[in-house]
């Protein structure tokens, strides 16, 4: 089981090593829908307030981090990727491919239904 908090610096240098172009940091994530304007489908990575990772895609940013924040989730820095013109399986296998490799780096995630079975 993956148990390892990550500190924003730690979180910086995997976004950068992932191919995010954008990172955010808690500072901004009250003015997130007005810096999201924009980003409409992409995929994004979340530094949560208790130390873990979250992969994951949409196809409006704005709307699913305020969803997120609707559900209780505290952010200390949020990584986005926007991409153009993705098929919704080609979006899922992105994503997929991703938390695979956050994986690697050894963080507790948040991805529980993307999960392996081991890491459950």
């Amino acid at each position: 089981m993956i148990n390892k908090i990550c500190r924003f610096d730690q979180f910086v240098e995997i976004a950068r090593q992932l191919g995010f172009q954008r990172v955010f940091f808690a500072e901004a994530i009250e003015r997130l829908p007005e810096y999201l304007q924009g980003y409409g489908t992409g995929l994004y990575l979340q530094l949560r307030a208790d130390g873990s990772l979250y992969v994951g895609e949409t196809i409006d940013m704005e709307r699913r981090q305020a969803r997120h924040r609707e559900l209780g989730v505290r952010l200390t820095a949020l990584a986005v990727m926007p991409f153009q013109e993705m098929t919704e399986k080609e979006r899922l296998e992105f994503e997929t491919e991703l938390i695979r490799k956050v994986k690697t780096f050894g963080y507790r995630m948040a991805n529980k239904q993307k999960l392996g079975k081991e890491e459950k």
